[in-house]
């Protein structure tokens, strides 16, 4: 009664999803920062002028006209999602026929990979160069026939790292399909690719709320590419799929770039702490960031890190990588306390040797 091509796409992935409270949740690269009081009750108030009774408007369009002025594209330029996710994989489901190719860089995220599964389309994956260069021209030699998109996250996850845009550009000039930039952790970076979708025609970036804006539990995220592209994805669209409680909590946070500027530079603050705090732990190589995250690489076992860190609380992103890689979300100071004790703890017990704490 289930088809082979859904036996074969892989589970959600989410993660470790701690058990109960009192947690320190460092795994999903989400804001430690909520709303505050008063933001609350704007929005609240916001919120209750939705009609709960009529369905929503199924094209989005105060919010994407908001976007629109927030980007200097036209409308007819963006198309608002079920968070980024749901608009990554509207636009693989757009752009392939089962049997395709998606040509993305690995490691990266993921969650790519179950798009192109669901769809049967198949994920080809180059490695990134040394120091995690961006290998324009390993990408180039892999385009084949059946390369119909290219799906690149900038800055990149799991690695934190920021790649120039130049040869972002210089892959959709020389490619005869969709380049989709997906800028999850583009707000940490300062740096976007959106002005480039105005006059590269194969070009689009994917924006969310749930990284900077803090609002990961709303699902909201956004893509900006030609107009050719956002019909194409929009006639994929679940009808009404966006509730007016969303639309009209987007409305709210993208009216409002000051607090999101306030909340994403308290994270970069909480970088640059949590940097310094694992600089000095032995046994722990600290990669540059440009996200919300930091990479690790760690001189022993991670999986024995996670392990402990787990026994005591926290949680962190165990990548599997050869079980030498954490990836770690920026907390807030207090959390930051608690993973540095358990980490001397770990270094106590296990006695990692230094190695690499400037690397």
């Amino acid at each position: 009664m289930v088809s082979d091509g859904v036996r074969a796409v892989p589970g959600p992935g989410h993660g470790y999803l701690p058990p109960g409270e009192g947690w320190v949740k460092l795994n999903q690269n989400e804001s430690p920062y909520a709303l505050t009081p008063d933001e609350w009750e704007a929005l609240w108030e916001q919120l209750r002028s939705v009609p709960l009774h009529r369905y929503p408007d199924p094209n989005h369009a105060a919010v994407e006209e908001a976007i629109a002025g927030l980007t200097g594209l036209s409308p007819s330029m963006v198309l608002a999602g079920n968070g980024a996710n749901e608009i990554l994989e509207l636009v693989v489901r757009s752009t392939c026929e089962p049997g395709d190719e998606v040509l993305t860089v690995a490691p990266t995220y993921p969650t790519y990979g179950r798009f192109c599964a669901m769809n049967r389309v198949r994920l080809v994956e180059v490695p990134w160069g040394p120091d995690f260069a961006f290998p324009l021209r390993e990408l180039l030699a892999a385009v084949s026939p059946r390369t119909r998109l290219v799906l690149l996250c900038r800055p990149n996850n799991p690695t934190g790292h920021l790649y120039p845009g130049r040869e972002v550009l210089a892959l959709a000039d020389a490619v005869p399909c969709l380049v989709a930039v997906d800028e999850a952790y583009g707000d940490f970076a300062g740096d976007t690719m959106a002005d480039c979708v105005r006059s590269v025609p194969n070009m689009a970036v994917v924006r969310t709320l749930s990284k900077a804006y803090g609002a990961a539990g709303l699902r909201f995220g956004y893509l900006l590419a030609s107009a050719e592209t956002v019909r194409a994805a929009r006639a994929l669209q679940t009808p009404y799929g966006l509730s007016g409680f969303t639309q009209a909590a987007a409305l709210f946070l993208l009216s409002r770039p000051d607090a999101m500027r306030r909340r994403r530079d308290a994270i970069l603050a909480g970088r640059e702490d949590l940097v310094r705090r694992l600089g000095r732990v032995p046994g722990l190589t600290v990669f540059p960031s440009s996200t919300n995250f930091v990479l690790v690489r760690t001189a022993g076992s991670a999986d024995a890190l996670d392990r402990h860190l787990r026994a005591r609380g926290i949680a962190v992103r165990n990548l599997k990588w050869e079980d030498r890689h954490l990836r770690i979300s920026v907390g807030t100071p207090e959390d930051h306390v608690r993973l540095t004790e358990a980490l001397e703890a770990f270094d106590a017990a296990h006695a990692w040797p230094a190695y690499g704490r400037d690397g």
